[in-house]
């Protein structure tokens, strides 16, 4: 069975193609990885893929135009395998933007020592500018100081309203949340939920996000207001010495750092299935994987050189001459 129909040229066609599609592949997967750190490489990203599954079946009619004319049943690889390689590498660059954070998070992380060591270092930091996820050595979250900002819906036709965006004062330790002194608050733990969920590590280490996609516009200014609520609430305020001193003297509570408390290793094991999934379909796959299909092209090739094809032993006994 002729793969490829040898025209001399053949060889040179399947090497310009394939160079072409792994220049695709290469910029796909790279906006994809890396689509988390701006919306115009997540744009790219989705754009590449959807170019990268559109140039499968391209890629396949062009080299492989005799199986595609003649359509034996033995050619029936080369006629249904190219447009399920299209579907999957629509599925590996969804699974890959997926991933995306997971990279992120490994390039944009801090670790600091206290929550005094947090409020210092970030006090004046713009919230574009914060890395994604931080991990507190030393800090007490004290949820029964906590409060929220209501959210109503109307189910049929009654309106109810329950706590969604909480907030809860981050004190250094838990000796200085029992004393409970609004001046020894450096930072707010926040949720979206009915409490704050306070995730502390092995190490007793608190992770959460300083910025993210949950860190929106619109959910950051509810959050402030459900600190404003739990500053009102417990009739929080700084004393006067504390704004001539010390670490965050000049920033008020309402606007010390927010830390979105979440279960981070969770989370990340959930991306780290994407980028598996991701890495398994666009790397490894014998019909979208460069690797893959360049000893594809080889073999093609080779086949296509053979002059012993498709010749079978014929028994002397059979032959009439």
């Amino acid at each position: 069975m002729d793969l490829a129909q040898d025209d001399g040229n053949w060889l040179q066609r399947a090497l310009c193609r394939w160079l072409a599609y792994l220049i695709l592949w290469i910029a796909a997967c790279t906006c994809c990885l890396l689509s988390d750190f701006h919306g115009v490489l997540r744009l790219s990203g989705l754009l590449l893929g959807c170019l990268l599954a559109a140039s499968l079946p391209l890629f396949s009619t062009s080299l492989f135009g005799l199986a595609y004319s003649r359509r034996a049943n033995s050619d029936l690889p080369f006629l249904v395998c190219p447009w399920l390689a299209a579907f999957g590498a629509l599925i590996g660059s969804f699974a890959l933007l997926q991933a995306s954070p997971v990279i992120r998070w490994d390039y944009s992380h801090a670790k600091v020592g206290s929550a005094r060591e947090l409020c210092s270092l970030f006090e004046d930091v713009p919230i574009e500018e914060l890395p994604s996820t931080v991990c507190i050595r030393h800090a007490f979250i004290k949820t029964g100081a906590e409060a929220g900002k209501d959210e109503c819906k109307d189910i049929e036709g009654e309106v109810i309203c329950q706590p969604s965006y909480m907030a809860a004062p981050i004190f250094e330790n838990h000796a200085e949340a029992e004393e409970g002194q609004p001046d020894k608050i450096w930072a707010w733990a926040v949720m979206h939920g009915r409490h704050v969920n306070a995730n502390y590590e092995f190490d007793g280490s608190l992770c959460g996000y300083l910025s993210s996609h949950a860190h929106t516009a619109s959910m950051v200014g509810l959050f402030q207001l459900a600190v404003e609520g739990a500053i009102s609430l417990q009739n929080m305020s700084l004393t006067e010495h504390v704004y001539d001193e010390g670490p965050c003297a000049h920033v008020p509570l309402k606007l010390r750092p927010l830390v979105l408390t979440s279960d981070l290793e969770m989370y990340t094991l959930a991306l780290q299935a994407w980028m598996a999934i991701g890495f398994v379909i666009l790397f490894c796959c014998p019909c979208i994987g460069p690797v893959p299909l360049a000893i594809i092209l080889v073999y093609a090739h080779w086949q296509a050189k053979d002059e012993y094809a498709d010749r079978q032993l014929v028994m002397p006994d059979d032959y009439e001459g």
